[in-house]
């Protein structure tokens, strides 16, 4: 709300109904009208900058952040928070990526290379031989896989 010049506003939770989030401002610094909302301070969005969704889309984009936090974390990382135009669109692309965590570059590797068989195809007394880090770095470097660093984690992320 704005107050003679001055912005003023309210603490609001995303899973607020954003109805009754307007109104119970509007009632507290007697702004019936509900001038243009507007995010001035946020937390806990995982890297994602609410103001780039709709405030009707905050509540399903939180929901998400519940759900999947640390790989809705990864993709934000990856691509940003405004490559993603809708609540929608960041639910589909998180759906449709591919996330492989570890607790080292080295864990995340040797998890990525077991989730895609490559070492299946390997004598087992060839398979020490084999670099896991080397083969995810060239994917990396191919532009087939992103590696993003989330507290602490690494995280392999195929995205389209």
């Amino acid at each position: 709300a704005n107050e003679h010049g001055a912005a003023c506003g309210e603490w609001c939770d995303a899973d607020e109904d954003f109805g009754e989030a307007l109104d119970r401002i509007g009632a507290a610094y007697g702004d019936p009208t509900h001038e243009e909302p507007m995010i001035a301070d946020h937390e806990g969005w995982n890297g994602i900058d609410p103001s780039d969704y709709s405030l009707s889309d905050l509540a399903d984009v939180a929901e998400l952040i519940d759900e999947r936090g640390d790989d809705v974390a990864a993709l934000i990382a990856v691509h940003g928070s405004h490559y993603y135009g809708s609540a929608d669109d960041l639910r589909r692309a998180v759906e449709d990526a591919s996330f492989t965590w570890g607790n080292s570059e080295s864990d995340a590797a040797d998890e990525l290379a077991e989730a895609y068989g490559v070492l299946e195809s390997i004598p087992e007394h060839l398979r020490y031989y084999f670099d896991t880090e080397k083969w995810a770095d060239d994917a990396v470097m191919g532009g087939d896989l992103s590696q993003v660093s989330i507290g602490g984690r690494v995280c392999f992320v195929r995205a389209d």
